[in-house]
């Protein structure tokens, strides 16, 4: 059978930015381009790009945490709180204490909270070391294994504990290097067990704005930790990552837009647990309600905990991983007095995925986890937008000049009501109209 793509001779990138620059009719094309965190990106990429492939990358779990966040006042309402938002699907306490609690209020606090299941974090006013004591204490008086459990404090720990993660680092994409240098620091000064070292750091990144520069954030910090921990003999090492999200709108209902765009590019880039609320910001009922079902609706309905590091491979994402990563190494050697290069290929780089498929609604097989294998003989790879056979859209720029249109369908009020509506949506961002009559 001939084959539809013989009739076509693939396209350079070389010769799709030329096609873009005559679409453009006198636009400069370096207007497409944009900066994000001082790196440089430009609008479009090919397999041209892909210097290596960065992923697929190792994750504990294709599932995700979703955080939720709790002042704690009086601590038996408190407890009521947190198991309504378990029942409702969180999967993830975080306590804000305004002031030390003792052994009696920790009880309250955690009455029929089963701590080898459930992830739980302490930030606020609290002594790391009596709180440690007070969940020792609930969990021997529960029929708890301290050993499973799964706490975090905000606050560090004067010692190295075996279970507790004490250890908070806080990074953004212009400060990855923070991170890095944390862990080289942890393991190449490490007075006990590496592999208990690295336990105790876990990693918050706070998001931007930026959906994609998020998703190859994560991926660059995960490789970058992985990179270190396999450089001091920790093959096994995955590290733990969650995400925070950085400023709160004054629109209400920007901020839901917001916080759903950013929980996506963290799910996707590979988070292990995201926090949905920005700081300082007030929720009721309705809002932890809403936010807590953003994560259901991209579990349940959106399936993105069924297939691991799905943007791996992608031409963007590939290219701004390793380039946020190199924009990191001199800082990082710096800081940790050492010459290591992140990006350098060796042999203990291959990472090892258990296979897996599940069945799309259409009953078509898709696999759990894609590597470059899978695409040795695909065909297709060499086509463009804009150019027949157009395999990558009509036109040759595609969104990066034509964002697609939003759209809501009404009309089947009166005119004059209509046309207000209308009026208020195009003024609120909607690019186009739907009219009913």
């Amino acid at each position: 059978m001939k084959s539809l793509y013989t009739d076509f001779e693939g396209i350079t990138k070389a010769a799709w930015v030329d096609k873009i620059k005559a679409d453009l009719k006198g636009r400069a094309y370096e207007e497409l381009s944009f900066e994000a965190d001082e790196l440089h990106y430009d609008p479009v990429y090919t397999k041209e790009d892909i210097v290596a492939q960065t992923g697929p990358l190792p994750k504990r779990s294709n599932h995700w945490e979703t955080t939720e966040l709790i002042d704690v006042r009086a601590t038996e309402k408190t407890n009521r709180i947190a198991l309504k938002a378990l029942k409702m699907g969180a999967n993830a306490l975080e306590f804000y204490l305004r002031k030390p609690l003792n052994c009696n209020q920790i009880r309250k606090l955690l009455r029929r909270v089963n701590l080898t299941y459930i992830s739980v974090i302490f930030t606020g006013e609290y002594e790391p070391e009596e709180l440690k004591d007070h969940l020792i204490d609930f969990c021997k008086n529960n029929n708890q294994e301290w050993n499973k459990t799964s706490i975090y404090f905000r606050n560090p720990l004067l010692e190295i504990d075996e279970v507790i993660h004490s250890k908070e680092v806080r990074c953004t994409t212009a400060y990855t290097y923070q991170a890095f240098s944390k862990l080289y620091l942890a393991l190449q000064n490490a007075d006990v067990e590496k592999t208990l070292a690295a336990r105790q750091l876990y990693f918050n990144l706070i998001l931007s704005e930026n959906y994609l520069v998020n998703i190859a954030t994560l991926r660059a910090l995960r490789f970058g930790l992985i990179k270190i921990a396999r450089h001091f003999g920790l093959q096994d090492y995955t590290p733990f990552i969650e995400t925070s999200f950085r400023d709160a709108s004054e629109d209400p209902n920007d901020e839901k837009i917001a916080v759903s765009i950013q929980a996506a590019g963290a799910i996707i880039g590979g988070a292990d647990r995201v926090n949905m609320r920005v700081d300082g910001t007030k929720w009721d009922k309705q809002d932890s309600r809403t936010f807590r079902n953003i994560g259901h609706i991209y579990q349940l309905e959106s399936y993105l905990d069924r297939v691991h590091d799905p943007l791996s491979g992608s031409y963007f994402i590939e290219h701004a991983t390793r380039e946020i990563i190199k924009s990191q190494m001199p800082i990082f050697n710096n800081q940790a007095g050492c010459s290591f290069d992140l990006l350098a290929d060796s042999e203990s780089d291959a990472f090892a995925f258990s296979g897996g498929l599940h069945s799309s609604p259409d009953g078509i097989e898709i696999k759990n986890v894609y590597t470059a294998a899978d695409i040795e003989k695909v065909n297709h790879l060499d086509f463009v937008a804009g150019i027949a056979p157009f395999l990558r859209g009509p036109y040759s720029s595609m969104y990066a000049v034509r964002p697609w249109t939003i759209r809501q369908y009404a009309g089947f009020s009166t005119a004059e009501k209509s046309n207000a509506f209308y009026r208020k949506n195009l003024a609120q961002g909607q690019k186009g109209l739907s009219v009913a009559f």
